[in-house]
């Protein structure tokens, strides 16, 4: 699959967004396909968190994240069950007035074993992602308020 692309304006400062990406053990709060959430590692230049995702099947897999807050969060897959590859970078940019907003960017690089459905693929990319970038949105907003 190539890369799907996503952004959104979120009207907190980078820091603020950071915060709510990094907080795993928070994302089924606001992430209803998100069932759970295992910390391996955190600390301040990267983390190592597996998650299991409902959409259609479950899906469970582990990434290790590069860190270089408030900027940058990329990913490389670890381990899988019906993902063959999954990377990609949050990409954070201050925005707006003094910088109080933030310019979220979100590209993901994901492929499916042969024998999951092209539905759960095409469900993740055209529906998930964006819904999920707006639940970031919100979460991040109703935070700062």
């Amino acid at each position: 699959m190539p890369t799907a692309r996503n952004e959104v304006v979120v009207g907190v400062p980078p820091d603020r967004l950071w915060d709510v990406i990094v907080d795993w053990d928070r994302y089924p709060e606001f992430l209803p396909e998100l069932k759970e959430v295992v910390v391996h590692r955190a600390a301040h230049d990267g983390y190592d968190v597996t998650f299991e995702v409902s959409l259609i099947k479950r899906i469970r897999y582990r990434l290790r994240f590069r860190a270089d807050p408030p900027h940058t969060l990329a990913w490389e897959m670890v381990e899988g069950n019906l993902l063959t590859r999954n990377s990609g970078a949050w990409t954070l940019r201050a925005e707006g007035a003094e910088g109080g907003a933030t310019r979220a960017i979100y590209e993901v690089d994901i492929e499916v074993g042969q024998y999951v459905p092209r539905a759960i693929l095409t469900k993740l990319v055209t529906v998930s992602l964006p819904r999920m970038l707006a639940q970031f949105k919100e979460r991040a907003e109703a935070a700062a308020s």
